[in-house]
């Protein structure tokens, strides 16, 4: 009975030893796979590869004598279609900054701005129309259609494009003889000055150019009061824009 009490109690005990072997070898197996993950980095994955290898497109933006002349914004670049093509320096047009500058001149006066919400929303709504008008009739200029079809006919331009022309015709339908001024100083941002000088002709004045130190001619319109034309022709213009495309066009 002894004898087989101590067999057992030296089986047990080999068994001890046995699981203290296992553990500790398990324990350095651990150690070695720790290490070699710490030594070796883990593998990227090839669409990661892909997105880290694509070069970065640099938006170029505009020159110190372009920014000089009007304000540039970063907008979205659509095709005609509404596609997102990316991200370019749009230039501000210059009815933005005439209507804040109106905007101050009302409030200092106490009276209601003459370029409001409304007539805002019209000249962008009517600017938008254009560009996307033009822009397409460009474009569809250098087609060539097979079977003889000349390039820009309606069954040809996208719904878009034949969406701006009708918004276009819409915006102008009641303009009249403003229609010019307004596309001079709506579309081509053209100042009032420089309208002037193109109808009524110009002169040249002297100005003093504090950086060279000298004065220097500028060309400036004949009269005073022919941007002031100008301007109560755009006016009465903006007017027949907004009364045009009311319903249209919100302003919020």
């Amino acid at each position: 009975m002894m004898q087989q009490f101590d067999r057992c109690a030296d089986a047990v005990e080999r068994l001890a030893r046995l699981a203290e072997r296992a553990e500790r070898e398990a324990d350095r197996v651990a150690q070695l796979i720790a290490a070699d993950r710490v030594a070796r980095p883990a593998r990227k994955s090839k669409a990661g590869r892909k997105a880290r290898a694509a070069p970065r497109v640099e938006i170029v933006a505009p020159t110190p004598e372009a920014a000089a002349q009007a304000p540039y914004v970063l907008q979205p670049v659509h095709t005609e279609q509404g596609q997102l093509l990316g991200r370019a320096w749009r230039r501000q047009p210059w009815f933005e900054s005439l209507a804040k500058r109106e905007a101050g001149e009302a409030e200092r006066a106490g009276r209601v701005p003459l370029i409001g919400g409304d007539e805002l929303a019209a000249l962008r709504f009517y600017r938008n129309a254009f560009e996307m008008a033009e822009r397409s009739a460009m474009k569809s200029s250098l087609d060539i259609l097979p079977g003889g079809a000349g390039p820009g006919q309606a069954r040809d331009l996208p719904p878009a494009v034949l969406t701006a022309r009708a918004d276009v015709a819409l915006c102008e339908s009641l303009m009249g003889e403003w229609r010019p001024t307004m596309r001079a100083v709506a579309i081509e941002d053209r100042t009032y000055a420089a309208v002037a000088m193109a109808r009524f002709g110009s002169r040249n004045q002297d100005w003093y150019d504090g950086a060279r130190g000298a004065f220097v001619a500028k060309p400036v319109p004949r009269s005073n009061r022919h941007p002031q034309i100008i301007r109560a022709e755009f006016l009465a213009g903006l007017q027949a824009l907004a009364e045009a495309v009311r319903g249209r066009v919100r302003t919020g």
